[in-house]
């Protein structure tokens, strides 16, 4: 990239419909269409400095010097497939300088990178039945299955606990709201309120979307309070959210930065306090001077995430040539005859 990249001061004779247009694409005297993806990005960083800045394609052709309605201060580079992608703003002579330093602090973070995307589950995938148990046309089997377990253990006169957190978050909100009539039990502390009750009829089934690492400590000290604790089968258990965190762990190791996009919810989702976290709630929230340096970009999203990863890696693609990596940890549950039958076939 580095080699065909050209900064110069061009000119437009197009009629702008603000004092500041970031251009989407423009004519380059030299390399013909020129793609402008970041444009976003330096939109929202001109809005910060109080400038109300246009999105638009430059249609005419730019000229290299001479007369002209804007100047046009761009930066070029060619992708490894030829094609001219750059930065490039136009501006009155009022905000000519501001569009100067416009392009220049984001062409300083002008490089090759990776982004490293970890899968998130099917769109829509349990949401359905996180929230209404018992729904018509249920979207996740291990949620259905979670909540006919609960309603049976009730049926026959168990106290039912629910455990985990929701997506491994913490939640503040009372055990009167938890589908079923179940008692949560999130985390350690809850146990100290189970004295009371009669460990011979008592069940658990684990709260659809609550990460299993974090289970599992409750269930083994469960099991010591009350060695008569009946639940779920394990083949119930649901690992769409310990396979997110284990493909987030695995994309975060090489990563220079995390970008989460949307507001944060929880504690920050990386294991390495070693890596800058970012909370992007909108594409305005990247800054030229979060990219220094980083090469490697972790991105963690949900399934409504606002930006979407798609909307950032589009932004992303316009300030260097950008490889797009998806990393997808995947939990297969089997039984044991198939993997005994799987050994001495």
């Amino acid at each position: 990239m580095n080699r065909t990249r050209m900064s110069e001061q061009l000119t437009t004779s197009e009629e702008l419909p603000d004092d500041v247009v970031v251009a989407t694409s423009v004519v380059h005297p030299g390399r013909g269409r020129m793609d402008c993806p970041a444009a976003p990005l330096l939109r929202a960083w001109l809005t910060d400095r109080g400038v109300r800045a246009g999105l638009a394609p430059l249609e005419q052709p730019l000229t290299s010097g001479g007369p002209g309605t804007a100047s046009v201060p761009t930066v070029s580079y060619l992708d490894p497939d030829g094609r001219a992608v750059g930065l490039a703003v136009a501006a009155r002579k009022r905000y000519a300088d501001l569009a100067r330093e416009c392009v220049d602090e984001w062409s300083a973070v002008l490089r090759t990178r990776r982004v490293i995307l970890p899968a998130w589950p099917e769109r829509g995938r349990g949401r359905r039945e996180i929230r209404v148990p018992g729904a018509r046309a249920a979207e996740c089997a291990k949620a259905s299955r979670a909540w006919a377990s609960a309603r049976r253990f009730r049926e026959r006169g168990d106290t039912v606990l629910l455990l985990g957190h929701a997506n491994g978050h913490r939640q503040d909100r009372p055990a009167a709201a938890d589908p079923e009539g179940c008692v949560t039990v999130a985390e350690m502390a809850d146990l100290t309120r189970l004295g009371d009750l009669d460990g011979s009829r008592l069940s658990f089934v684990i709260r659809p979307c609550a990460p299993i690492e974090d289970v599992t400590p409750l269930l083994r000290a469960l099991r010591d309070q009350f060695p008569l604790l009946r639940g779920q089968h394990p083949s119930e258990w649901c690992y769409v959210m310990s396979d997110r965190r284990s493909s987030l762990r695995l994309a975060t190791e090489g990563a220079d930065l995390l970008l989460v996009l949307g507001r944060p919810d929880g504690p920050p989702p990386t294991p390495r306090d070693s890596v800058p976290v970012r909370y992007l709630a909108s594409l305005g929230d990247l800054q030229p001077q979060h990219l220094l340096r980083t090469y490697t970009i972790a991105v963690s999203a949900t399934e409504s995430s606002t930006p979407t990863p798609e909307e950032l890696i589009g932004a992303l693609s316009g300030l260097g040539p950008l490889s797009v990596v998806k990393h997808r940890v995947s939990s297969r549950i089997t039984s044991s005859e198939a993997v005994l039958a799987h050994v001495t076939s």
